[in-house]
């Protein structure tokens, strides 16, 4: 049988720029490639070994918005953090919003959602040694 191992996410983003900021500034990512792709400028970054790409807008793509946790399919991805409350103010600072604020979903299991650029919901979880 194949062995299937995950390799990247790729988002598309309608403010290429804010988006580019929000994985290095905010995330703490690096930036490992700067490209065009199929038309639109694209960008790779390493987040603690994942790899995530984000494209723009190509010349003449017209997209719809919609936001993830309304969709069937993709909904949200995880971000492990150390310290969830922590996490929380850091982001808030940055004028990012929370849309579920922390709770334990199980015991030592901690989870909150933000809203990442384009409507991207993103979990952070936090895992205790129980």
């Amino acid at each position: 049988m194949t062995e299937y191992k995950f390799d990247h996410i790729h988002f598309r983003s309608k403010d290429i720029e804010f988006t580019k900021k929000f994985w290095l500034e905010i995330l703490g990512a690096r930036l490992i490639k700067e490209r065009e792709l199929l038309g639109a400028p694209s960008y790779t970054f390493d987040l603690n070994g994942t790899s995530i790409l984000v494209s723009g807008r190509g010349a003449g793509e017209k997209f719809e918005d919609s936001v993830s946790e309304n969709l069937y399919g993709f909904w949200h991805f995880a971000l492990l953090v150390n310290d969830i409350s922590l996490s929380l103010q850091e982001l808030k600072k940055q004028k990012i919003e929370c849309f579920h604020d922390s709770w334990e979903i199980r015991k030592g299991v901690k989870v909150a959602f933000v809203r990442g650029p384009d409507n991207i919901s993103i979990e952070l979880i936090e895992r205790q040694n129980v």
